[in-house]
């Protein structure tokens, strides 16, 4: 079973200890050791917990490497970026937004040869639209920052 080594992944991906992980899971960190050594098997209840705990979902704890397809790679890898902070969430996007025009441009020039009208068209668009957003992500960004800053006050003051 691969639940043992996604679990070690996905906590340390969350950098957290095992102790840490048993305190925010609700469970003992003997049963944390056990699990990530597969020396016992989970009930649905302790994969919940986990899943709240890490904020996962059970394939990310369940899955076995090699049978996921590509689809269920990239929706891993993105629910991982969900740790990242607010400014290299933005760049993610943005490179990933820019690939996905690329690439459907690509594919039309390839089967036409040339760039139609439409697609000049539509790629100046784009780039007029993406000024726009780049206010409204810079303003998520900002607010993003702000609430990460107010929670690390709270912490900092035992809260």
């Amino acid at each position: 079973m691969a639940l043992g080594e996604n679990l070690k992944r996905l906590r340390k991906l969350a950098g957290l200890t095992q102790g840490e992980l048993a305190s925010v899971a609700d469970m003992k960190l003997g049963h944390i050791s056990k699990l990530e050594r597969n020396e016992t098997d989970a009930k649905v209840s302790t994969i919940h917990k986990l899943m709240e705990a890490l904020n996962c979902s059970a394939n990310d704890l369940l899955h076995v490497k090699g049978e996921a397809g590509l689809s269920q790679m990239l929706e891993r890898a993105i629910s991982a970026a969900e740790v990242l902070p607010a400014r290299d969430k933005a760049t993610l996007l943005s490179v990933v937004e820019r690939f996905v025009l690329a690439s459907q441009i690509t594919a039309v020039v390839r089967s036409t040869g040339t760039v139609p009208e439409t697609v000049s068209m539509s790629i100046e668009a784009d780039l007029m639209a993406e000024d726009a957003e780049g206010d409204l992500i810079d303003r998520l960004i900002k607010e993003e920052e702000y609430a990460e800053s107010i929670e690390a006050d709270q912490y900092g003051k035992g809260y």
